[in-house]
C-alpha cells in the first residue's frame, strides 16, 4: 500500500491531482468500471489503486484490528496469571532480549520466540476471531464422500477443532511448546484457525499480532 501511494504521488505530480474511480476520470482512465478511450468505452479495466482505496484499506484494518487485539490480551493476561512457569519463562525472555524499556522495538519483539509460543497458544484456548467459521458453497462439489449443494452453507467449528484430541494431544493443558518451531511444523495448517484461513482470513491479523505482542511485552516489563 505505501509503494501504491507513492506511485499516486508520482503521477499526480506529472499528471495533476487522480480522480476517484466513481467519478469522471480524465486521460483514458477507469469510468464506472471502463476505460475511456478517444469516446468510446472499452472493457478494459485501471488495476492501479487510488488514494480512496489506499484510505479505506487503511482504516479496514486498524478496525479489523483493535477488537481482535483486545480480546487477545484479555485471555493471555488470564492464562498467564493462571500459568505462572509460562508467565515466569516469558519475563526472563524479554529480559534477555531488550537491554531496557526504551529498546522495545518492532523488530526485537517480533523475535521472540517464546511470546510468539505463548500468544499462539492462547489464541488456541481463546480464539478472539469467532467459535466458528461460515463459508457460501458458490458450486456444488463433493469431497471425500461428502456432497455439497450450490448455495449451502457449511460450518467450520473453530473451538471444537482447537480441543479435538486427535488433533492436540493432552488439548486442555496451556502448553505453549506445541507451537515450538520444531513442532509447529507437524501442526495441520487447517487445524488451527484463530483468525480464519484463505482468501476471507481476517484482514486484521497482522497488526493485531503485532499489536498484542507489543502490550504483552510493556506489561510484564
Amino acid at each position: 500500500m505505501l509503494e501504491a501511494a507513492k506511485i499516486i504521488a508520482s503521477e499526480e505530480t506529472k499528471n495533476g491531482p487522480t480522480t476517484d474511480l466513481n467519478s469522471n476520470v480524465q486521460k483514458g482512465k477507469l469510468k464506472e468500471g471502463k476505460v475511456l478511450q478517444n469516446g468510446s468505452v472499452s472493457a478494459a479495466k485501471e488495476d492501479k489503486m487510488t488514494e480512496d482505496d489506499l484510505v479505506q484499506n487503511a482504516t479496514l484494518f486498524l478496525l479489523a484490528g483493535y477488537e481482535t487485539t483486545s480480546v487477545m490480551l484479555s485471555f493471555t493476561c488470564y492464562l498467564l496469571a493462571k500459568n505462572q512457569d509460562v508467565q515466569q519463562r516469558l519475563y526472563k525472555e524479554i529480559q534477555q532480549r531488550l537491554q531496557s524499556e526504551v529498546d522495545t522495538s518492532y523488530e526485537s519483539v517480533m523475535q521472540m520466540e517464546y511470546l510468539d509460543m505463548v500468544v499462539n497458544e492462547s489464541l488456541r484456548f481463546y480464539p478472539p476471531f469467532a467459535d466458528s467459521i461460515i463459508r457460501e458453497v458458490k458450486e456444488g462439489c463433493e469431497f471425500e464422500g461428502m456432497k455439497f449443494p450450490a448455495d449451502s452453507l457449511v460450518i467450520f467449528p473453530v473451538s471444537y477443532m482447537h480441543f479435538d484430541e486427535t488433533l492436540w494431544p493432552d488439548p486442555q493443558t496451556f502448553d505453549p511448546e506445541r507451537f515450538h518451531p520444531d513442532r509447529k511444523k507437524n501442526i495441520h495448517v487447517s487445524s488451527f484457525l484463530p483468525f480464519g484461513i484463505g482468501p476471507r482470513k481476517c484482514i486484521g491479523t497482522r497488526f493485531a499480532l503485532m499489536e498484542a505482542k507489543m502490550a504483552i511485552v510493556r506489561l510484564l516489563l
